[in-house]
């Protein structure tokens, strides 16, 4: 069987995360549904995504501020923020804080999906791939390995 890409979806809205999760599995994907942000990284030392779909405005730590976190630890997991409030100035900080992709919420699944895969496919992730998450690039004398490619090449 071929494993499936991961996805950590985290939305406080119950309904919102329930729905997006059924769709996201009806499709392909295994998804990791929580609540809040702390949950989120909680979570990423022990189960590691392939992406992460998270609400921009979580209570408690924001969306926002563990985006800002997870990029500050040099986290390179794909990430999707979801945000209710549209205006170009909050799309424009969410991709500065270190979002891949902002989508307004409601967001249209179809379109969710397809900015995922996307997402995946320019990220060169490949499924189940768990060991490539924190680039950090190796260098000897003019050859550069990256975690990544070395993942790749053992799933090959």
């Amino acid at each position: 069987m071929t494993p499936c890409h991961h996805v950590h979806l985290v939305d406080a809205d119950a309904a919102a995360r329930g729905a997006i999760a059924r769709y996201l599995e009806h499709h392909g994907l295994a998804v990791t549904a929580m609540d809040s942000a702390a949950d989120l990284l909680r979570r990423m030392h022990r189960q590691r995504p392939d992406a992460v779909i998270m609400d921009a405005a979580l209570p408690g730590l924001s969306g926002l501020q563990a985006c800002r976190q997870l990029r500050g630890e040099g986290d390179r997991v794909p990430l999707i923020l979801l945000t209710e409030r549209n205006e170009e100035v909050d799309r424009v900080l969410a991709l500065e804080m270190g979002a891949d992709d902002v989508l307004g919420k409601p967001c249209p699944l179809r379109e969710l999906l397809a900015r995922l895969h996307a997402l995946l496919r320019r990220a060169n992730v490949p499924p189940g791939c768990r060991s490539w998450r924190r680039r950090r690039w190796i260098s000897a004398s003019c050859a550069s390995i990256s975690p990544r490619a070395a993942c790749c090449a053992a799933a090959a």
